[in-house]
């Protein structure tokens, strides 16, 4: 049964400063508000007494009260909105939760990513997905009839496991992106299937209309037994791996599947019970959105004009010279395809001159009744354009070892369609092995077989006028603008919607001047935007927000927020929303710098990196698929550099800070400064003091060259875009860490930049404030997820057999428990484990390792009969004892003569031969052994 609930933000919410909890009536706002109120009315009787002793005038008199009246009481009511504005920023968080085989999956809405048309994160364990949905309307006439969806996750797995389940939910008049994002992620992570329910009651919630929900379950066969979800520590061992989506009513949406030969009894019992939980997964994502969900917006196809007349035309004209081609069997791919667009042709030179149907819609309009007409003789005639029957095969046609020269080759032919694929064999050292993070994870395992896929064209024979526009933009929206504006009741999103409506309305004037193009009215409205609100800014020190010029945004701040990441931190000011996470990494993950860039003194050794990420649902746009872009390396390394010199420089970990922006809304670089803080103070990262970021803005009348300018603390985005300056400062309660000056005017003289500088230094101040009530002091112990580095006894003379034959057993156990070693001295050797179960079988193969290399006991000069097991290019492996390990002689141990392979002196696999041993190698304690010299004592005798 599906269990919701409300949570609210409040009370003793990690998210509620001191002061936020303190009453309202009696400090901060609240008190400011009411002494303003009694200013305010008060102060229009004084003014009016000093009026009466200037002017006997009755009527202006009280004109002018009246008007001293108006202004005062929108200042309060500008007062009080932002007020309210400001205590109904905890939202509400809205959540519930199902029980699926041996997990619980929570969902939770309404407390991060707000700015997306629909957010929500699903929490299992320690992961938690977070998945956003951003939407927009799609333009008819355009048309398109592609898939209007775009889902983006980092694995592709999910993001077409998600892409494939939703694509056919909703009505194709919008365009979707779809996001989903790993918050937090455990050993037992299951992201494929959480993500496809988090995107589901994302879209649920949203005020997208859906045909219906869909869910989906995992399903594996383990020893027989069907396992429901089943952990990844299961999934390795099991005989099949189903993932399995669907609706309502026991309609399958998709499925994958992998398995060893699994029957049909067998597969047809998985699909019952997979929607048993199905079903459950269901009725949890529909009281989400019952408690959460947003009015779905509805919206009708508009009526094309000439849709209807093209439609029958193509009818009348095309369809018994269609039905021919697709029914004519002697037709094959390239002819039909030929056929079918020489028609389509014919269709199209009949619409020529008509203005009303373009090219596009032709086109849309013929590919759709090409579709039609098809399917409807197939399930009405049972038709099939290559004259076969439903259930008959095309013909087929293989040859196999096609190329002597290859390891294996064949060709496959059904039809038309034609595959030629071939196999190599690599080096075991080509199989994919795992990082360190990944087996942190648990999350890939080894990989020794790979299939690359490959699908060229070949194979399918494809090789304004500006003072009229200015003027009126000025007569008909500036005092609309004003007040949108000056509004303090809108918020980013809000704001934003409110100022595109009204530049749609300038377009519309300008629908029919040829002269003005779409993209001249942007830009030219885009400048009217910025001026007017630089002169409110500069006139009247207003801004757009309720707040005054040095005033900052609320903090919110909650750390330690998912218990299995080494440390994490939610910074939230205003609505610039920033996640951060702290991973601690193995020593041997730090950037070292090659021979040149020691060389230049270019680069040192680098060991703490901050990983900065902005996604377009932060701001309610589409992400153009780019992993990162310049702006997001700009910022990151900004945040990088406010940071790392707090960093203690022996601390022994390699530390990888991740920022990801989930609301934006100015000055995200700082609030990663801030969120990095915080995280690593909860990862226990023994920083002195925290670090915070603020950005400070500057508006001037720098083309006039005069001292008219106003220094804005915590700027918006709204802000930077209009504003002459973005001045980045963070540092901690001692001094500055970084700053970085983006200038829009000639510069800066030397009274606005200390002005600038003492607002940054405040402004620090007072953020680093509402950090310390959050956490003050880092952690004493780290958590219990952190990986474990120790020192392991390995004299050097043991060391060889760890790294012999390029390193083998330290590879092996490398890709066996996820245990990194390093070299750390003449004596000890570096243990880096994900965990001290790990730890505990790399210590163990290491053991035994030893005692192997170390069973052979030979006698010093003593001559041995062996056995050659193998032969390279520049020696041979020998066997000189069964049981043992192979011991390698070089080819200048071998024979007198100089030899560049050692097949040259007719060895043979098998063969035995006689070697002298020479004790062990003082450098690496490997065992030495020579033939050469038992050749030269032959000869001598």
């Amino acid at each position: 049964m599906a269990d919701h609930n409300i949570q609210r933000m409040s009370g003793d919410s990690p998210f509620r400063s001191a002061a936020d909890k303190a009453s309202s009536s009696s400090f901060g706002w609240g008190h400011e508000a009411e002494t303003n109120y009694v200013m305010f009315k008060h102060q229009p009787s004084n003014i009016k007494k000093e009026n009466s002793q200037q002017s006997n005038n009755t009527t202006n008199k009280k004109f002018y009260n009246d008007m001293l009246r108006s202004k005062h009481n929108a200042i309060l009511k500008r007062s009080v909105a932002c007020l309210r504005r400001f205590n109904q920023i905890r939202s509400e968080t809205t959540s519930s939760s199902v029980v699926i085989g041996e997990k619980e999956f929570t969902f939770k809405t309404g407390h991060v990513a707000r700015f997306a048309d629909a957010a929500v994160v699903v929490e299992s364990g320690d992961t938690a997905i977070l998945a956003t949905v951003v939407s927009k309307t799609k333009d008819q006439s355009s048309g398109f009839d592609g898939l209007p969806l775009q889902v983006d996750f980092r694995q592709s797995a999910a993001a077409v496991a998600v892409t494939v389940n939703v694509e056919h939910l909703f009505c194709r008049t919008f365009i979707l992106q779809v996001n989903c994002k790993p918050l937090s992620l455990d050993e037992n992570a299951d992201s494929v299937v959480m993500s496809v329910n988090a995107a589901s009651a994302a879209l649920a919630i949203s005020k997208i209309p859906l045909k219906t929900n869909v869910a989906a379950v995992r399903i594996g066969v383990l020893d027989g037994n069907i396992v429901i979800n089943p952990l990844t520590e299961q999934l390795r061992h099991t005989s099949m791996n189903l993932l399995v989506s669907g609706t309502k009513n026991n309609r399958v949406v998709m499925i994958e599947m992998d398995g060893k030969e699994i029957e049909i009894v067998v597969f047809e019992e998985a699909i019952r019970q997979a929607f048993l939980d199905i079903d459950k997964m269901l009725a949890s994502i529909d009281e989400l959105q019952k408690n959460a969900g947003k009015q779905k917006i509805t919206y009708e196809i508009p009526n094309i004009e000439g849709k209807e007349k093209l439609n029958e035309h193509i009818k009348t004209v095309a369809e018994e010279q269609l039905i021919h081609i697709l029914m004519d069997p002697t037709h094959d791919k390239i002819s039909r395809d030929v056929a079918i667009n020489d028609l389509r042709k014919l269709i199209s030179t009949a619409f020529e001159d008509d203005a009303e149907i373009s090219s596009k819609f032709i086109n849309a309009a013929w590919s759709s009744f090409v579709k039609l007409t098809l399917r409807r003789l197939i399930l009405e005639q049972s038709l099939r354009c290559d004259g076969r029957r439903l259930d008959q095969f095309r013909p087929i046609q293989i040859e196999v070892d096609v190329y002597k020269k290859l390891h294996g080759s064949a060709l496959f032919q059904r039809g038309q369609s034609q595959v030629f694929g071939t196999v190599t064999f690599d080096s075991p050292d080509s199989a994919f092995h795992p990082d360190s993070l990944a087996q942190l994870l648990d999350a890939q395992q080894k990989k020794s077989f790979f299939l690359h896929y490959e699908f060229p064209g070949f194979a399918i024979n494809e090789f304004s006028r500006k003072e009229k526009l200015n003027e009126h933009i000025k007569t008909v929206a500036e005092e609309q603008l004003i007040h949108i504006l000056m509004d303090p009741t809108h918020d980013k999103i809000s704001r934003d919607v409110a100022i595109n409506d009204l530049r749609k309305l300038i377009s519309t004037a300008f629908e029919d001047d040829a002269e003005i193009s779409s993209k001249f009215i942007n830009a030219a409205w885009s400048s009217f935007v910025k001026l007017t609100l630089r002169r409110l800014i500069l006139e009247q020190s207003i801004r757009c927000d309720g707040r005054r010029l040095d005033q900052f945004r609320p903090i919110q701040i909650e750390v330690d927020v998912y218990k299995k990441l080494h440390g994490s931190a939610l910074f939230q000011r205003g609505q610039s929303q920033v996640f951060g996470t702290v991973t601690f990494d193995s020593p041997d993950s730090a950037f070292h710098p090659d021979s040149l860039a020691q060389l230049l003194d270019a680069q040192q050794k680098k060991s703490f990196f901050l990983h900065y990420e902005f996604p377009g649902f932060a701001i309610n746009e589409f992400s153009s698929g780019r992993p990162f872009n310049r702006r997001e390396l700009g910022h990151g390394v900004l945040a990088e550099k406010s940071l790392k010199h707090v960093i203690p420089e022996n601390f022994p970990y390699c530390v990888r800070l991740a920022c990801q922006v989930l609301e934006s809304n100015g000055s995200t670089s700082m609030a990663s400064a801030c969120v990095g803080s915080l995280a690593l103070f909860d990862a226990g990262v023994p920083i002195k003091s925290h670090v915070a970021g603020v950005a400070i803005g500057m508006v001037s009348e720098a083309e006039k060259e005069t001292e008219n300018y106003r220094i804005l603390t915590d700027i918006l985005g709204i802000e930077d875009f209009a504003g002459d300056m973005d001045f980045k400062m963070a540092g901690t309660k001692r001094g500055f860490t970084a700053m970085q000056l983006d200038l829009k005017t000639g510069g800066l003289t030397p009274k606005q930049l200390i002005e600038a500088v003492e607002a940054g230094r405040k402004g620090i101040a007072h953020v680093l404030g509402k950090m310390n009530e959050a956490i003050d002091k880092p952690r004493e112990t780290f958590k219990p997820t952190v990986p474990i580095m120790t020192t392991y006894p390995l004299p050097l003379h043991k060391r060889s057999i760890l790294y012999r034959n390029g390193g083998y057993n330290v590879k092996l156990i490398q890709a066996e428990t996820g245990v990194k070693i390093s070299a750390e001295d003449d004596s000890n050797v570096s243990l880096f484990a994900p965990n001290p179960k790990k730890l505990s079988e790399a210590k163990r193969m290491i053991e035994t390792m030893m005692e192997e290399g170390t069973s052979l006991e030979l006698d010093f000069g003593a001559v041995y009969k062996v056995e050659i097991i193998d032969i390279q290019e520049n020696g041979v492996f020998v066997r000189v004892k069964p049981g043992t390990r192979p011991l390698f002689i070089a080819n200048r141990h071998l024979d007198s003569r100089k030899v560049n392979h050692a097949s040259a002196l007719g060895f043979e696999i098998g063969q035995n031969i006689h070697i002298q041993y020479l004790g062990r190698d003082e450098a690496n304690g490997s065992h030495r052994f020579s033939r050469k010299l038992l050749q030269a004592a032959a000869t001598r005798k």
